[in-house]
């Protein structure tokens, strides 16, 4: 036998299933997502009202660092918060680097390079992060996982950096100098050099300083390091220039792949073996380019581009 049900009994069954269906809890955040990592770095920029020199995002949270009055403040979204807080502050300001605006981010081209790449593989879902890290021009990007310590790091193009380069070939050469140009934030070079040896293998550049001498303000170089792990592929540092007499050049004036063929030859020609500490240094003396080769205790020689000597 059916039952009916008296108007108003009907009409409190709907309204228990309106507020049941609203005590469902709302799904987690997940900032990975591209529209929900630019509002969120959007709420916690707004908080900071500044610009910003690394930008974290986790799927839970968010982490932004600022510079404000000569000090750097980090900034979060945190699951469990109603709003940004402030969480922090530096005062070790790093000058080296140039602030960027977060909202100009590629959302959707980080998270396609991040699911293709192999940050994400055995890696948990609160381990998986994308970090924009800002350098002298535009910022590099790093997807990486804490569960696994996997580290893919990305040129302001999007495109990974090579892992392990062969600085002692031509093309080693190029594609430093390469990476090295495309964060220098400057046409031009004081110098381009190159260290074999030592240490290790290194390729670096010294940018001018941004007011132009090196009195009124320090220059920076940029170095470039065969492998790659969880620190930036290029580091940079504020330095009192190398030479003080030196005309800025341009990247353009810089063939690796000559550059190389005069490397070799003279290591030939002055029987510098493959395992000796080499610097080699690229400037410019008025309108001459040189190359610079110091070696041994206090030896030194000089080269024009083409690997002729000069005084």
């Amino acid at each position: 036998m059916a039952v009916t049900l008296p108007r108003f009994g009907v009409a409190l069954l709907a309204l228990t299933g309106v507020l049941l269906a609203g005590c469902t809890e709302p799904a987690p955040p997940d900032y990975l997502q591209p529209a929900q990592g630019r509002k969120a770095v959007k709420r916690v920029t707004d908080a900071a009202e500044d610009s910003a020199i690394r930008v974290d995002l986790g799927r839970r949270e968010v982490t932004v660092q600022v510079v404000k009055k000569q000090v750097t403040q980090q900034w979060a979204q945190l699951e469990g918060y109603q709003g940004p807080e402030q969480f922090g502050i530096r005062h070790d300001l790093p000058a080296t680097a140039r602030p960027f605006t977060p909202s100009n981010l590629d959302f959707e081209g980080l998270a396609t390079r991040l699911a293709a790449s192999e940050a994400p593989k055995n890696c948990t879902e609160r381990g998986l992060h994308i970090e924009a890290v800002a350098t002298r021009s535009d910022p590099n990007y790093r997807l990486y996982c804490l569960d696994t310590s996997v580290h893919v790091w990305l040129d302001p193009d999007l495109q990974p950096y090579q892992q392990g380069i062969d600085i002692r070939s031509a093309a080693g050469l190029q594609t430093a100098l390469t990476d090295l140009r495309r964060v220098a934030g400057s046409t031009t070079i004081n110098n381009f050099a190159i260290q074999y040896g030592g240490t290790g293998d290194q390729v670096s550049i010294e940018v001018p300083g941004e007011c132009g001498n090196s009195v009124d303000c320090p220059a920076f170089e940029l170095s470039r390091t065969p492998r790659i792990d969880r620190d930036a592929p290029i580091a940079t540092r504020a330095v009192t220039p190398r030479l003080n007499y030196v005309t800025p050049i341009g990247f353009d004036t810089i063939d690796p792949n000559s550059l190389y063929e005069v490397i070799h030859s003279f290591r030939l020609e002055h029987g510098i073996s493959d395992t000796a500490r080499l610097t080699i240094m690229v400037y410019q003396v008025g309108e001459q380019p040189r190359v610079e080769f110091a070696w041994g205790k206090a030896n030194v020689a000089y080269t024009d581009l083409a690997g002729r000597p000069v005084a």
